[in-house]
């Protein structure tokens, strides 16, 4: 995935001014068009990137919260145990109950980590999305330009 965020970030650092300078008066148009759709195919691809990685994000923080839930219940147990003086069950409960914090924490983790991808995601979606309205303004500039051009060489000639 890092390697997606730095092909976007290269995209979103092309000059649009020097594109269209680079292609010239006759292949600005078509080149905006590339660079359009090519953002527009990203954003497809990210687009199913975060809504499956969010409901990755979703089903780690459920299982968090389970194994959290699993840890209460074997410390209410060992408590419990505790205080009927059943020791072997004690230390059952209270294994059961490490076991369970450490799943948590885990999961935790990878949610804390998944997360984070995520919220990179949605960032260079957001960036892409401005940049694509950034082009198709740009684009409609130049269509406006090329039809009055077109109308003052009608009217002239």
């Amino acid at each position: 995935m890092p390697r997606l965020i730095q092909e976007i970030d290269l995209l979103l650092q092309l000059n649009l001014d020097d594109m269209i300078l680079n292609a010239g008066h006759q292949d600005a148009l078509p080149a905006l068009d590339a660079y359009r759709q090519q953002m527009e195919d990203y954003l497809d691809v990210l687009g199913d990137m975060i809504k499956t990685l969010g409901n990755r994000v979703q089903l780690l923080r459920q299982k968090q919260r389970q194994f959290e839930s699993l840890s209460i219940e074997a410390d209410h147990s060992a408590r419990q145990f505790l205080r009927e003086g059943q020791e072997n069950l004690v230390r059952a409960a209270t294994t059961r109950k490490r076991v369970m914090q450490l799943a948590s924490e885990a999961y935790q983790e990878e949610t804390t980590l998944q997360n984070a991808r995520f919220l990179a995601l949605m960032d260079a979606k957001l960036r892409l999305e401005a940049r694509l309205t950034e082009v198709a303004q740009k684009s409609a500039a130049m269509q406006g330009t090329l039809a009055e051009g077109a109308l003052l060489a009608a009217v002239a000639g």
